[in-house]
């Protein structure tokens, strides 16, 4: 009798704390609310009324975003400014671990990394899958909001959870100046995820010959082989790159 008592108890505890999880959520603070559409809609002076009328400038929506992840994502430098002075919290991360300093990195808002970085945003920050600030901004080409991470401590051979790093993002896409950026602040090239891909794969694979040089300029291993026991000359003559074949066929063993 008593241990059912127990884990009738334990059930009655488990039920109010999903409850009180829910609720968070269910009741949802109007005021709060409107803060985060405001902020999302660009609305400065909405904001500032709204925050005036004691909104919580933290408060999370059903999918854990704040204010300040919402100025972030949609490039609102003012409002960020705004929530910041209001004390947001930097560090807060929706239910994909995404952080404000993840939004305003994968689209380019300078303005807006630099601010967060100011404010001590936890730069090496992983989203769920594995995504840093850098892999974001090197993936969509924005060499200034690299060059700020890099400044502020990004690690630049941190791993997402195929094994994708910063360089290979960017060598991916063909941002050559942000590979060469990279490479400056010592980005492993031979790295390979879990497909057996490196950066000169997708370099090659995907054609972009310039950072497929800067690559083997700086001792890429032409060699290693990807999972399909592929190697970087193997896919650039299968795409029929001449260029890229007599690139990788006159590289030089480096020391």
């Amino acid at each position: 009798m008593i241990r059912h008592r127990s884990y009738f108890l334990i059930l009655i505890m488990l039920f109010l704390i999903s409850f009180l999880q829910m609720a968070t959520h269910t009741f949802a603070n109007p005021l709060s609310e409107s803060l985060i559409k405001a902020s999302e809609l660009g609305d400065l002076a909405k904001v500032k009324e709204i925050l005036g009328r004691g909104a919580d400038v933290n408060y999370t929506d059903k999918s854990g975003w704040t204010a300040l992840i919402k100025a972030a994502f949609n490039g609102h430098t003012d409002i960020a400014r705004e929530l910041l002075a209001k004390g947001a919290d930097v560090n807060i991360t929706e239910k994909a671990g995404w952080s404000a300093l993840m939004q305003a990195a994968q689209f380019g808002h300078v303005k807006i990394t630099q601010m967060l970085l100011a404010k001590k945003a936890r730069v090496n920050e992983q989203s769920r899958h594995g995504s840093t600030a850098l892999m974001f901004a090197s993936n969509n080409g924005h060499l200034d909001v690299v060059a700020d991470l890099l400044k502020n401590g990004a690690q630049v051979n941190i791993k997402d959870r195929s094994g994708t790093t910063a360089i290979m993002f960017a060598a991916l896409d063909g941002y050559d100046t942000v590979v060469q950026k990279l490479i400056e602040h010592s980005a492993d090239l031979n790295t390979q995820n879990v497909s057996g891909e490196t950066a000169l794969i997708y370099a090659v694979k995907f054609g972009h010959e310039y950072v497929a040089r800067i690559l083997i300029d700086h001792c890429a291993d032409v060699k290693i082989k990807d999972s399909d026991g592929q190697t970087a000359l193997d896919y650039a003559k299968q795409n029929n790159n001449p260029r890229i074949t007599q690139l990788i066929m006159n590289a030089k063993p480096c020391n």
